[in-house]
């Protein structure tokens, strides 16, 4: 009886290895095992948060005048340059799920895009207008106070407008690394883009 049962084990396991063995081996499986592989190898170099900042760090005196409500323009009334949606949408459209392999998914999801990019961008309007406000009215705190604040805006938009709340992240982050510093050491942060924000409001 207990080689019977000893020989049903060792049958069954020798079935679920030769199982396994053809289900990693098979062609669909591999390209399918392939892939995962190959997005995770991505995920690890590519990181969407930090290529946002940068992008926004360089780019800021150009993006700024979009941001900055000098002239008391209307945050809903934006006015982007195609050039711009085209370069954020080849840059990070995929990260929002709009790319697509299909020319006319494609084109329907860049209108799509469009819309949210619009959107986006005049989250980002509106609330580093209210942020200019807070610290007209208050020239005099530190990063530690400026963290809190933030981190109120930061909730308001977090997780339906990605590029503030990135933005606004990275602010928290700054202000939390160095609490006792003001806004006018704001450049010992070293982090560039909170320093060219503040600056230019």
């Amino acid at each position: 009886m207990n080689y019977y049962v000893l020989s049903i084990i060792i049958l069954t396991v020798t079935v679920i290895i030769i199982l396994c063995f053809l289900y990693l081996y098979h062609p669909d499986t591999s390209v399918v095992f392939n892939k995962t592989y190959e997005i995770n190898k991505q995920l690890e170099v590519r990181n969407p948060k930090k290529e946002l900042i940068d992008y926004f760090a360089r780019n800021w005196d150009n993006l700024k005048v979009y941001f900055i409500n000098n002239n008391n323009k209307d945050c809903n009334d934006i006015k982007i340059p195609y050039e711009l949606e085209e370069d954020f949408y080849n840059k990070f459209g995929d990260y929002f799920g709009v790319k697509s392999s299909d020319s006319m998914m494609e084109t329907f999801a860049f209108r799509n895009y469009q819309i949210t990019f619009k959107m986006e961008f005049r989250e980002i309007c509106q609330s580093l207008t209210t942020l200019k406000k807070y610290l007209r009215d208050n020239p005099d705190i530190n990063l530690n106070i400026l963290g809190k604040y933030l981190e109120l805006l930061h909730n308001e938009h977090f997780p339906q407008a990605v590029f503030i709340s990135v933005i606004l992240d990275e602010m928290v982050r700054t202000c939390q690394k160095y609490p006792d510093l003001t806004l006018y050491q704001i450049a010992q942060t070293n982090s560039l883009l909170t320093m060219k924000i503040i600056d230019s409001i």
